[in-house]
């Protein structure tokens, strides 16, 4: 510890990391000046904020609320009204309620997800080997040039699920590239805590185990760790995994179901919240372009657009993994998260509502933190092409960001 506070106080250390300084100030103006430009009080409390909802009603030494809140997505189960999410970003609310009750700064806790994600980002382009520079470049990058930028300017429900779980998920690939055992225990810890924000990101379980499983010592004869060598790092997340199992099922009577499918508007979907039939429909709307509207460059706010224009790192990601695959270059590791990308992105098309009103596709920004690692991992040097890329990706998330919000 404090060889490590001995460090951060060395000014060479700092000389060394100016850049991360100076894109945290930028990436906050960034974030602020549309903010201001927009009129949001980034202290407000939002009117959607169940998770503050939530918190409060475990001070109160309950599970259910007490009330239906028309304007928010409640579950209706056996009488009762449950909030109907994962419930991980709530237990960081509870802090927030103790301090501030019902008056929490819903905003600021999302901006503060944010600006960590841009810190990770960062680090983790630091320890692949990319200069502080271009370091600042990439993470300034990953939360500028995605639809995370307007995602991350209000402060409701899905906006805190979504930013938590960005910033989680980051974190768990961050932690498992370090040395420190202390750090992979904790990467499967966050990966964990993520899926209790967003269910899905569990698809990036396999590849966090994998990558763990060739750090540890082999089994005698084996070319795989024994149960022991794996146990010790599995015992943390299986605990937080019972502990969203038992919380799901005193609830709903079912260790897997968060809520969404008792929420009216999937009790009375025929297909349900997901099914092959909506994975047409929802294909046809996220490739929709933008258009021209009144000399302005419009798009639609329902059910996603272009997700390669409103998330370019897409346009990054994939000519890198058809490459691989021409190349016949894809290493374990990344056929592992290869298939969890396209997993993830299938079941995604699954679902009835794809994201319903917003700027670019949101869901498949929980893809980003993933495609970024893998992105990174492959040490290659960013091109013209790629910093070009890069340069329209913020530019348009920023435009999208102010226009979509007075458009709607």
């Amino acid at each position: 510890m404090l060889k490590t506070d001995l460090k951060l106080l060395n000014r060479e250390y700092w000389r060394g990391h100016r850049s991360l300084v100076l894109g945290f100030f930028a990436v906050a103006l960034v974030y602020l000046f549309i903010a201001w430009g927009l009129g949001l009080d980034i202290f407000a409390h939002s009117e959607y904020d169940s998770y503050t909802l939530q918190a409060q009603t475990w001070l109160k030494g309950s599970i259910a609320l007490d009330q239906d809140y028309s304007w928010l997505e409640i579950a209706r189960y056996g009488g009762q009204y449950f909030v109907s999410f994962p419930p991980f970003p709530a237990v960081v609310m509870v802090p927030f309620v103790l301090a501030f009750n019902g008056a929490t700064p819903s905003l600021l806790v999302v901006f503060l997800y944010f600006m960590a994600s841009y810190v990770v980002g960062y680090a983790l382009a630091r320890r692949f080997g990319y200069g502080d520079v271009l370091a600042a470049c990439l993470g300034a990058f990953l939360v500028l040039g995605c639809n995370m930028l307007e995602v991350a300017h209000y402060g409701g429900v899905w906006n805190m699920a979504q930013a938590l779980a960005f910033l989680l998920t980051l974190l768990s690939f961050y932690l498992m590239t370090s040395r420190r055992r202390k750090a992979w225990h904790a990467s499967l810890i966050c990966i964990a805590l993520a899926v209790g924000c967003r269910p899905f990101q569990a698809f990036y379980v396999p590849v966090l185990m994998y990558m763990l499983a060739q750090k540890l010592p082999k089994a005698e004869g084996q070319s795989w760790p024994g149960v022991k060598a794996m146990l010790p790092y599995l015992l943390a997340p299986a605990a937080i995994a019972a502990a969203y199992c038992v919380y799901n099922f005193v609830r709903f009577g079912d260790i897997l179901e968060f809520g969404h499918n008792y929420l009216p508007e999937f009790v009375e979907a025929p297909h349900g919240q997901f099914s092959l039939n909506y994975v047409g429909t929802n294909l046809m709307n996220i490739l929709r372009l933008p258009y021209l509207e009144n000399g302005r460059l419009a798009f639609p706010i329902f059910s996603g657009f272009a997700f390669f224009i409103a998330n370019p790192i897409y346009l990054i990601w994939g000519p890198k993994c058809a490459w691989a695959a021409v190349k016949r270059r894809i290493k374990p590791q990344e056929a592992l998260l290869i298939a969890a990308f396209l997993a993830h992105f299938f079941v995604m098309l699954m679902h009835k509502s794809f994201g319903g009103w917003q700027f670019g596709t949101r869901y498949l920004c929980d893809l980003i933190p993933a495609m970024y690692f893998f992105i990174l991992s492959g040490r290659k040097k960013t091109g013209a092409v790629t910093a070009a890329v890069m340069i329209f990706a913020v530019a348009f998330n920023i435009y999208g960001a102010v226009v979509f919000h007075v458009l709607s």
